[in-house]
């Protein structure tokens, strides 16, 4: 659910996220290529307000993205 979301722009960004990715320099195309491109490591169903996931990119990037309201909330990456 992760891949289609995001190949459709349908990608919330946080307020956390953005001000993280900008402290640690990186960029919104950088967090987008490691959920395409990446593998799911952790599963988190139960979260609230929507289940989230801990994905890892080829490119070494951890995103924590939540799927909700059918659009895919960027949480934070690392």
């Amino acid at each position: 659910m992760i891949r289609p979301l995001c190949k459709s722009g349908s990608i919330e960004w946080t307020q956390h996220a953005m001000s993280r990715m900008d402290a640690r320099g990186i960029e919104q195309q950088e967090v987008e290529d490691a959920l395409l491109s990446g593998e799911t490591i952790e599963a988190y169903p139960n979260d609230t307000p929507c289940p989230s996931y801990l994905v890892l990119g080829k490119n070494g990037l951890h995103v924590v993205c939540g799927i909700g309201m059918g659009r895919l909330w960027i949480v934070t990456a690392y």
